[in-house]
């Protein structure tokens, strides 16, 4: 009997369970509202400053402003390698620089 109570279904092992999935779940849910409070922060944000869309415009998709030049910067290793071109612009540097021209 005492065993059914501990290892059954429902026993206490299930309920220790599922305290423990219960305050996994809070934290998500916790974690999910801040998220949704910052992205609602942003969206009120945008609408009271349009010119804020260029910035987001710059940095997600890459666009530039006719005449422009874009400089993708590649980050290296600390064995001095990069993890794109490989290539440093100075010796004391710690990324390359490649320039080029974003359709």
């Amino acid at each position: 009997m005492l065993a059914l109570l501990v290892w059954g279904n429902g026993g206490v092992l299930d309920l220790i369970a599922m305290k423990r999935e219960t305050r996994k779940l809070e934290l998500k849910v916790r974690s999910l509202k801040d998220e949704n409070a910052r992205l609602l922060g942003e969206i009120e944000a945008l609408k009271k400053n349009p010119n804020l869309y260029e910035g987001i415009a710059r940095e997600r998709f890459f666009l530039k402003k006719p005449g422009e030049t874009v400089l993708y910067v590649t980050p290296v290793d600390k064995k001095g390698k990069g993890f794109g071109s490989g290539r440093r612009t100075d010796e004391g540097d710690k990324a390359s620089a490649t320039s080029s021209v974003a359709p």
